[in-house]
């Protein structure tokens, strides 16, 4: 392949209709950011698009649900391919799980700049520079039941770079023996590259990040193709917020003071990687002794939140806490439970609720399921149930309380 060099920018799951997530309580001065960063997000996507002067943009579905949206996203979307039509910059946009083609309404009519593919069905759009055409497009939207398979795509022109564009969860191995140049991806949060050869494969995931479950940049894919259709690819950060859920492992015979200090030292430098973003942190802390202890007592850990939000939360840009969970011991020492005292009478207490709890539940499902299921589901059952948890916790808290200044 020998051709114009050119480039183009990959974006996908804007999930405009989904609000932030993952916070307990939001501080009244970060509510119209937490509530505005989807959007501005997806602003900075698309004035990249601009500010990069790319030939085409291609976006892989999820951008957002038409029934859960509201105008104000659809508008918001109309906008962003506007200020693109009026740079004469096509956009390709392959509709996923939540963006299928018949769910977008009529009455919010789209810019004739952009192509929307047809559900399960394979088109190819070419794009042109003056009488040369440098690329073809092809892809296929997601209808209600499923994504559209690998196998349908094959390249046509094989002069002119070949793109893919599609929405769904695929394989890494199922790129192998497919002849087409990049794979523009969508339906995975997090960026991903599936091929580390030829051809590419990528998710761009989400231009920002909703939940600590999606922590760390988020952002869109810009792609840079040479004379030869080599390409290489840029990752542009585009979220306005950005969350980090970081676990802290404390040395033993730490302290309290020993934990704030590391705090404030990680917040602190988590606020200097940012560049210009607010922060939200998710704390989980691994500790022993008598400051793991201190922590799941309750006060304590309540006092830590609040100084770290009252130092870091309320600057221009934040670094808020979102919370701060204590790492619990999966087991109690052996010894506790043999012990002539009031705490070893408690927890071999709990042992025999914990043991009678769980025959009960066997006796009930003898009555409902023959003994070859009751098997089955025995040896599939979670090591955790809601009860045995509650049983859990309730014998770390006698522990602490029974204990007390021993630890």
């Amino acid at each position: 392949m020998s051709g114009e060099p050119f480039r183009f920018l990959h974006a996908a799951d804007f999930h405009l209709e989904r609000p932030m997530e993952g916070l307990t309580e939001v501080p009244e001065h970060l509510r119209d950011v937490l509530v505005d960063a989807p959007f501005q997000a997806v602003d900075q996507v698309f004035d990249t698009a601009l500010v990069e002067e790319v030939d085409f943009v291609v976006l892989s579905g999820d951008l957002l649900d038409a029934r859960a949206a509201g105008p104000r996203a659809m508008a918001f979307l109309v906008s962003q391919f506007q200020r693109l039509a009026e740079r004469k910059i096509p956009v390709f946009w392959a509709g996923g799980e939540v963006d299928p083609p018949d769910r977008w309404p009529a009455a919010a009519r789209l810019p004739g700049n952009v192509k929307v593919f047809p559900p399960r069905k394979i088109e190819d759009a070419p794009v042109t520079r003056g009488e040369a055409t440098i690329a073809v497009v092809r892809g296929a939207s997601c209808d209600e039941r499923s994504s559209p398979t690998l196998g349908e795509f094959r390249a046509g022109n094989k002069e002119a770079f070949s793109l893919a564009v599609a929405h769904g969860k695929y394989e890494a191995g199922a790129f192998a023996k497919q002849k087409m140049d990049y794979w523009a991806l969508g339906g995975q949060h997090e960026y991903q590259s599936l091929n580390a050869s030829s051809p590419t494969v990528l998710y761009p995931g989400t231009p920002q990040g909703r939940s600590p479950e999606e922590d760390g940049a988020h952002g869109c894919v810009l792609v840079h193709v040479d004379e030869r259709g080599q390409t290489r690819t840029k990752s542009v950060p585009t979220d306005v917020v950005r969350w980090r859920r970081e676990r802290v492992q404390m040395r033993e015979n730490a302290r309290r003071e020993d934990l704030e200090k590391l705090l404030r030292e990680r917040i602190q430098s988590f606020a200097n990687e940012a560049a210009g973003r607010h922060v939200l942190v998710a704390w989980e802390i691994s500790a022993s002794g008598r400051l793991e202890a201190e922590l799941r007592r309750g006060a304590t850990k309540q006092e830590i939140v609040k100084m770290l939000r009252a130092d870091f939360g309320h600057r221009s840009p934040a670094a808020w806490t979102v919370s701060l969970e204590v790492e619990s011991p999966t087991v109690l020492p052996d010894a506790w439970f043999e012990e002539d005292t009031i705490l070893g009478d408690f927890l071999r207490e709990v042992r025999k609720v914990e043991k009678e709890s769980r025959r009960l539940e066997i006796e009930a499902r003898l009555q409902r399921e023959n003994l070859s299921d009751l098997l089955t589901s025995l040896l599939t059952l979670p090591d955790a149930t809601s009860a045995k948890q509650s049983l859990r916790e309730a014998a770390l808290l006698g522990a602490d309380l029974l204990r007390g200044e021993e630890l």
